[in-house]
């Protein structure tokens, strides 16, 4: 009986992990519903936990290459400021009569 009372435990938690957002990460779902014999719930919430699972990794990886982006688009940003100042510079040297040193 103490067998049946924990399944029904990991299978009460697992549901609800899958239906409540932020409740429990996916693989955590996954590992309570690996212990559980095969029932058409626990089948059920494995789909489900494993598809939450694949968008859960594919939203970090999304997250990894913005995060990226953003900082390649800052170092671009503060190139295009470096080299606008240059040509500020040459520019007010040559309307002074000067040339620029190269």
């Amino acid at each position: 009986m103490q067998d049946k009372n924990s399944d029904d435990v990991r299978l009460t938690l697992a549901a609800l992990g899958v239906a409540v957002p932020g409740c429990l990460q996916p693989d955590d779902v996954l590992g309570l519903l690996k212990r559980l014999p095969d029932s058409p719930l626990a089948a059920y919430l494995r789909a489900v936990a494993g598809r939450q699972a694949a968008e859960h990794g594919a939203f970090v990886r999304a997250q990894d290459k913005i995060s990226s982006l953003e900082a390649k688009l800052k170092a671009l940003t503060r190139i295009e400021q470096q080299i606008n100042q240059v040509k500020d510079r040459e520019f007010q040297d040559q309307s002074q009569g000067k040339t620029a040193p190269r």
